[in-house]
């Protein structure tokens, strides 16, 4: 019963209340002028009708207007409240809207007001005309604004939900992504670890075993920096802003790698230079890559109980444009006699290019180094890639197929690595065969991300 009281929209229930207060002025004293019992009757039915039009509008209109001609044929000379309640009527139906009946209800009420003035009734004339068309004016305008405010209110609710609906949606992609990234960090990092402690379980003492240590807190370093970085994602004030923070990013890259090596008694010191403050998502899957490329191949092949150095820095060429370098020196058993094939494979996919060197102490030192233009952006000065082709398929095959490629390379510098970002850890055989980790053979080559690959005999030789 409240609800149908109510109405279905918002503004139905104070037009309902005010109606209802309109239909109760039948209970004021004077308001039926006569006594005679068809008067009485009619007055009483248009007061009912008053109550009724904001219910059933176009019927109270019909109603209305007949009911107005009969008391306008009995009754000429007394006030006429068929049209009160034809002028409510009509402007109920101006809320909803439904103009071509809101005009027949104002041609009855100006159709009335002609018979009015030619019968010479009370509502006739230039007065009665000014009286109705007034009462029609004011009641209907209100109506009106009434409908308009309920589409305003409709069209906020319906904005909402569709708000609602994509943030629900958007919550989810989240989760999932989530999920995925998490699950990838974790299996790719304990599949990595696991990898390395079955070689260590088989021969501790084995030459190379602090080397082993190292990758591996650097690698439990960096997952866990990964995984603080995924939960952060969730944090309610997390900023949502896709731009990284290149400078930041460098001083937690290299501290996870200098504690990483610590741990494993291999001394690498770090320098990171000026950077641009922000930088671009694709330039900061490159610059991550590098740089754990450039510190894996460091530490697995640098001569044990020497110091190696790894520098960042950015040079300014143009106005707006840098050049990144990143340089790892090391000292090496021998000298390195080829470029590393996947550092050039992503060097050349961005732009840049890869220098292998000796310095007057004879010690390896390879240098990448790449462009970045300077735009502005909403966060200000923002480094993004002059070139990337790295997401082309060759230039991802070639970067996948590089293990097999340079396994044979027997120097103590730097070799071939896979994608910064492939997320899986695949054993493979001396011919470059993939294996699924924890077969009978996985101790002979590992190849994962952001690492290079080696051979695990030759370190247990």
């Amino acid at each position: 019963m409240w609800r149908f009281l109510r109405g279905p929209r918002f503004v139905d229930l104070p037009i309902r209340a005010f109606a209802l207060v309109m239909g109760l002025t039948a209970l004021v004293p004077g308001a039926f002028e006569l006594d005679e019992p068809l008067y009485v009757a009619l007055t009483a039915l248009a007061y009912v009708l008053i109550v009724v039009a904001p219910f059933l509008p176009f019927t109270a209109v019909i109603s209305s207007a007949v009911l107005s001609g009969v008391f306008l044929w009995q009754y000429p000379d007394f006030e006429n409240m068929f049209t009160e309640s034809l002028i409510l009527a009509t402007a109920v139906l101006f809320s909803y809207m439904r103009w071509w009946a809101a005009g027949l209800g104002t041609l009855c009420l100006l159709a009335y007001q002609l018979t009015a003035t030619a019968q010479g009734g009370l509502d006739g004339g230039p007065e009665g005309l000014i009286d109705l068309g007034y009462g029609w004016l004011t009641t209907c305008l209100v109506g009106a604004a009434a409908g308009f405010v309920e589409l305003r209110i409709r069209r906020e609710i319906t904005r909402r939900e569709q708000a609602a609906a994509e943030n629900a949606r958007a919550l989810e992609t989240m989760r999932t992504r989530f999920t995925s990234d998490t699950h990838d960090t974790i299996s790719h990092s304990l599949s990595t670890e696991a990898a390395i402690i079955k070689t260590l379980g088989r021969n501790p003492h084995a030459l190379g075993s602090d080397r082993m240590i190292a990758e591996l807190a650097m690698v439990n370093a960096e997952a866990a920096k990964r995984l603080r970085q995924l939960v952060g994602r969730l944090r309610e004030d997390a900023p949502t802003s896709p731009h990284i923070e290149l400078q930041a990013e460098a001083h937690l890259l290299t501290s996870a790698i200098e504690d990483g090596s610590a741990a494993g008694g291999v001394r690498v010191s770090t320098t990171v230079g000026t950077l641009p403050e922000f930088a671009s998502p694709a330039v900061g899957e490159h610059f991550t890559a590098f740089i754990l490329e450039l510190a894996t191949n460091v530490i697995r092949y640098s001569t044990p109980g020497t110091a190696s150095t790894l520098e960042i820095v950015a040079r300014r060429t143009v106005p707006r444009s840098v050049e990144l370098s990143y340089t790892s020196i090391n000292v090496a058993d021998a000298p390195l006699t080829q470029v590393p094939r996947s550092l050039n494979t992503r060097a050349e996919a961005v732009g840049g290019r890869v220098l292998v060197s000796a310095d007057p102490q004879g010690r390896v030192v390879v240098t990448v180094t790449h462009p970045l233009e300077l735009v502005d952006s909403e966060v200000g000065v923002e480094a993004v890639p002059v070139k990337d082709d790295f997401r082309d398929q060759n230039a991802r095959s070639a970067a996948l197929t590089s293990g097999a490629d340079s396994a044979g390379i027997g120097h103590s510098g730097a070799v071939g690595a896979t994608s910064g970002h492939d997320r899986s850890l695949s054993i493979a055989t001396r011919n470059g065969t993939g294996r699924s980790v924890g077969s009978p053979e996985d101790e002979e080559l590992t190849l994962h991300r952001g690492h290079s690959h080696r051979r695990l005999e030759d370190r247990r030789a």
